[in-house]
């Protein structure tokens, strides 16, 4: 198995990069995999991101750490997933009310994906904009730049907001699958003031395998694509992709 992680700071953007991205195992044979999107009219939106995905960080080793000890979950991905995010939820209201913080400063974006290494599944959430792309498919989320954001819904509750999200996947025989912000459709060549097609990012960063057995693979295709076609991200670009 392979992981592969990138975060690229967009052209339109000068001080911070507003995305981040996870990949922490979650279990001895299943791995958590996210991109996160902080939004650029929010407060301090790259503070959004790291939060949201240090949280996810903090509860995969909380399942790693018990399962290690009482031994292996019988939580199928399907219901292991609204598990997590009840959690992200619970931690998130609890920080928000320790640190005196306004939703503005917690609008994040969130792709995340559970995938379990032996059956080859996957339980996928795209919460606002996103990218994923499972053995060559593709699935693109766009709300318009008006992403409804999971931070809106904290003081709802997790089981009303959970109850209306209809961007779900649940995939099987997984080979190849990434996680994309949606910063991958951004690429635009300056000088010529001229986007790229967003298919041919989408081909050479989240498909391709060329030098699949390097770490490094998805920082030599970008420097690849940026060298072939002069394009560079406009927004800001975080991706990871497992390869099993």
């Amino acid at each position: 198995m392979f992981i592969y992680q990138l975060i690229q700071i967009g052209e339109f953007h000068q001080n911070h990069c507003e995305d981040y991205v996870v990949a922490y195992p979650i279990g001895a044979k299943r791995q958590l995999l996210a991109v996160l999107d902080g939004c650029s009219m929010g407060d301090e939106s790259f503070f959004a991101s790291a939060l949201l995905g240090n949280i996810l960080k903090k509860i995969a080793k909380q399942s790693f750490y018990l399962e290690s000890h009482r031994g292996a979950s019988n939580l199928s991905l399907a219901a292991q997933l609204p598990n997590l995010l009840q959690e992200v939820f619970t931690e998130l209201e609890s920080i928000k009310n320790q640190l005196y913080l306004n939703t503005n400063q917690l609008l994040t974006t969130l792709v995340v994906a559970i995938v379990d290494e032996e059956t080859r599944q996957a339980q996928v959430g795209v919460f606002g904009d996103g990218l994923v792309v499972c053995n060559g498919q593709y699935w693109e989320y766009d709300q318009d730049n008006r992403p409804d954001y999971p931070a809106y819904y904290l003081a709802d509750g997790f089981d009303t907001w959970w109850g209306n999200q209809e961007q779900l996947l649940s995939l099987s025989e997984v080979n190849d699958l990434s996680l994309s912000t949606d910063g991958v459709l951004s690429f635009r060549n300056f000088e010529a003031q001229e986007y790229l097609d967003p298919l041919r990012a989408i081909d050479e960063l989240l498909i391709s395998t060329s030098d699949w057995e390097n770490e490094r693979m998805l920082l030599k295709q970008l420097k690849q694509l940026q060298d072939q076609t002069k394009a560079k991200p406009g927004d800001d670009l975080g991706i990871v992709r497992l390869i099993l």
